[in-house]
């Protein structure tokens, strides 16, 4: 019988400015730049913060733990 290990990269929503408003991206930990979460524009970068933090919630990260994840992603474009 052999042993799997499986693993995974954690990951956080974000909110972000496009240039036709507000979304809530996904950032990969250690991975450059984002993904879109989904279609849904938001008229306040608030309103798509607060969404972005309740989807984070659900997943069990603290808003440190999201911010870490966030600026790992911003990071590695100033390499």
């Amino acid at each position: 019988m052999k042993n799997t290990i499986t693993a995974t990269k954690r990951f956080a929503y974000t909110p972000v400015v496009t240039p036709s408003g507000y979304v809530v991206g996904k950032a990969i930990e250690g991975e450059y730049g984002w993904e879109p979460g989904s279609n849904r524009h938001f008229e306040t970068y608030d309103h798509a913060r607060r969404i972005a933090d309740g989807l984070n919630k659900d997943l069990g990260l603290t808003t440190k733990d999201a911010w870490v994840i966030t600026a790992s992603s911003m990071r590695l474009a100033n390499r």
